[in-house]
């Protein structure tokens, strides 16, 4: 067996295979057109059976069925205020909450910084006199 020979017969069987999938999909493809086509053009569509019969209305009557400006305005004004007050509601939260974390913050900076500092002073005195300031504190 001649291996180059081996290599052609493998290249043209693997070129059948897709050839003839795409052959086999075009034709079920035709074949479904085809069908539709030909039970589509033998029915007849008369839907008054299903639908009940066909009313013509008059103009008052599609003026009735299509809502007045001062609803539509109406409507979409009392959700624009709910919106509104919902808004307002979460942003007071927000603000409420940043601005007791604030507060929060501000006074340990500040008691770091001042009295945090005195008691470091303090700790650095010899021991007398630790007790002596505590002594006078404590009074």
């Amino acid at each position: 067996m001649d291996i180059p020979n081996l290599i052609e017969k493998n290249k043209v069987k693997n070129r059948r295979i897709p050839l003839l999938n795409i052959l086999f999909i075009l034709l079920l493809i035709s074949g479904s057109i085809l069908v539709g086509f030909f039970l589509g053009r033998g029915q007849k569509k008369d839907f008054g059976d299903i639908l009940g019969e066909e009313k013509k209305m008059s103009l008052q009557e599609n003026k009735d069925l299509i809502p007045s400006p001062g609803f539509v305005l109406r409507t979409m004004t009392s959700g624009a205020e709910k919106t509104m007050q919902e808004t307002i509601k979460r942003f007071t939260t927000v603000i409420t909450d940043t601005a007791s974390k604030s507060a929060e913050n501000i006074s340990n900076v500040l008691f770091d910084s001042t009295v945090g500092t005195v008691l470091k002073q303090i700790n650095n005195l010899p021991q007398k006199q630790q007790e002596d300031i505590r002594r006078n504190i404590c009074k």
